[in-house]
């Protein structure tokens, strides 16, 4: 009976920090997202970048995939010099699924307004969602895969 209780009282212990850590983790994944947004916002390609892993991948929403920190960071300068000079880019709550410990699933939805188009023309506001595999490297979570589509209006 003794071993049971004992074994009862480790599990429950466990869940519950477990869950603490979690609790912790999700809340460290949702300031990584407002602070995305905002590092986004001010047209950073370098800091933009480094919200991936050293290895990540990003595939656009064309398709188009994107390896390490130095292609994706050129890719945002592109983006932001032709596309996003007067764009702004508002994120959404995100949805976090724990997969591992120290692995995430995490969807984000975002709505871009004021972009422009390779014509330089004015574009109609946009939304999509970023499909985000974290993973927590040396207590710090990074996008490891991000998928971007973009959503029909």
């Amino acid at each position: 009976m003794k071993k049971i209780v004992l074994a009862t009282f480790a599990l429950t212990f466990g869940v519950v920090l477990n869950s603490r850590a979690q609790n912790h983790d999700e809340i460290a994944i949702k300031k990584v997202v407002t602070k995305f947004e905002t590092i986004f916002n001010q047209k950073d390609a370098k800091e933009t970048a480094r919200f991936w892993a050293e290895d990540g991948d990003y595939i656009t929403y064309l398709g188009e995939l994107l390896h390490g920190r130095d292609e994706i960071e050129k890719y945002f300068q592109a983006t932001f010099t032709r596309y996003y000079q007067t764009a702004h880019d508002k994120l959404f709550e995100p949805t976090i699924r724990f997969l591992e410990p120290d692995i995430a699933a995490v969807d984000v939805k975002w709505e871009v307004s004021g972009a422009t188009s390779s014509d330089g023309k004015p574009k109609l506001a946009f939304k999509g969602i970023m499909v985000w595999t974290m993973t927590k490297e040396n207590g710090e979570w990074l996008i490891k895969i991000m998928h971007n589509v973009t959503l029909p209006n």
